[in-house]
């Protein structure tokens, strides 16, 4: 056979072949990219997942336990609002850019951004007993500005519920984790039955946003 004959098969054999190996080639890049890609996506998705949970509302919570008769009849609260959401709200529901509550909006206001957290107690539970204690109901809601902050002020009926032996605790925590909300004062007011001791601290019996983080707490003590 001459060196043409041969090459000539050689390079036969070569243009034959060559399709192949490109569709194994372009079969395992596409393999490859559809893995990359769904990786990527998983990737993406868990961060946006997680980015959607972080705060995006900061509140510093005062309560004040409101004692009659030796029983906890109320819970006292005052959410003082990040300067961020204050200044979004009050471009709503202030008199003429006074910075100040309009009081002809008090009543949208409470409707859009207060009465919609009857669902979720307030973002207040209290334990006592063993047992949650959940709000539907909140009353003397009053808004207020502090300073360029946003205030919301009202109070939460317990109906009269005694202290037991083994204490009680309110927690204000929203568990999406939109809200990121800090106890920063804690008191009583009335009379509060000998031997109970007031202290703020985390709830460790709870956890949110994947067991990381702990709620604020009041702690009723004896």
């Amino acid at each position: 056979m001459s060196l043409i004959a041969t090459s000539f098969q050689l390079n036969a054999g070569y243009l034959i072949m060559r399709p192949f190996a490109q569709r194994r080639y372009w079969t395992t890049t596409v393999k490859l990219s559809v893995i990359v890609t769904s990786l990527f996506l998983i990737i993406l998705t868990g961060i946006s997942k997680e980015c959607h949970a972080h705060p995006h509302v900061f509140i510093d919570c005062s309560i004040r336990l409101e004692f009659s008769g030796g029983k906890l009849t109320g819970i006292i609260e005052k959410w003082s609002f990040d300067e961020m959401f204050s200044s979004m709200i009050l471009m709503d529901y202030s008199k003429n850019g006074s910075g100040n509550i309009d009081s002809n909006k008090i009543a949208a206001l409470k409707k859009e951004y207060f009465d919609k957290l009857a669902k979720d107690s307030f973002f207040t539970k209290m334990y006592i007993d063993n047992k949650v204690m959940k709000f539907n109901v909140a009353s003397n809601f009053v808004p207020t500005v502090e300073d360029g902050k946003l205030i919301f002020s009202f109070k939460l009926n317990t109906g009269g519920v005694p202290i037991p032996s083994s204490g009680a605790s309110v927690t204000v925590y929203d568990d999406t984790y939109y809200n990121s909300i800090e106890i920063a004062e804690a008191g009583v007011a009335g009379l509060v039955p000998s031997g109970l001791k007031l202290k703020k601290g985390q709830f460790k019996e709870v956890a949110y946003y994947f067991g990381q983080v702990h709620p604020d707490a009041v702690r009723l003590q004896r």
